[in-house]
């Protein structure tokens, strides 16, 4: 399996899993963003650049639309993010971070979930957060393992605890 089908295989069984843990707490999910098209509207998201060369922020929209069905004024976007386990930095792309700051138009807000190491808590950060504590701007042009766009660094510790944004409902 070549490594971005090995990254895109990782990335959709984390949101899957996600999923299934934001239902087991009460919640209504639905596929949002690139889930909601075809294989060949994926395709065009993919490869879009616009007269200045500039890709759609729609690639990188969050993957999750979340509601409390009890409460429908509780709604958000989940973004699920995977990436390295065994580091103290979650690594958050550029452009993911731009497209979704922009869901500010949307009123509602936007949680980047990211995965982690087991038996330790998932990890909550907002686009705002990123911004405000990321402490490293690398060049994904010089990974060796990775989408080649850029990404931020963000100290684990600055994440909130999945269950403090996301409670159980039951």
């Amino acid at each position: 399996m070549n490594g971005f089908r090995n990254r895109l295989s990782l990335a959709q069984e984390w949101e899957d899993d996600l999923k299934k843990r934001l239902i087991a707490r009460g919640y209504s999910v639905a596929s949002f963003g690139q889930a909601m098209f075809p294989e060949v509207m994926r395709s065009a998201l993919l490869n879009f650049r616009d007269a200045d060369g500039y890709p759609t922020p729609l690639r990188w929209a969050a993957d999750l639309l979340v509601v409390d069905p009890a409460d429908s004024a509780t709604l958000c976007l989940v973004d699920a993010k995977t990436g390295r386990k065994n580091t103290p930095n979650y690594c958050i792309e550029v452009n993911a971070v731009d497209a979704n700051i922009h869901m500010d138009s949307f009123r509602l807000p936007v949680y980047f979930v990211c995965e982690n190491e087991p038996g330790k808590s998932t990890g909550v950060l907002t686009p705002q957060d990123v911004l405000t504590h990321q402490h490293s701007l690398r060049s994904g042009e010089s990974t060796s393992n990775g989408s080649t766009t850029d990404f931020y660094l963000i100290k684990k510790t600055f994440a909130r605890k999945a269950g403090d944004v996301f409670p159980d409902l039951k």
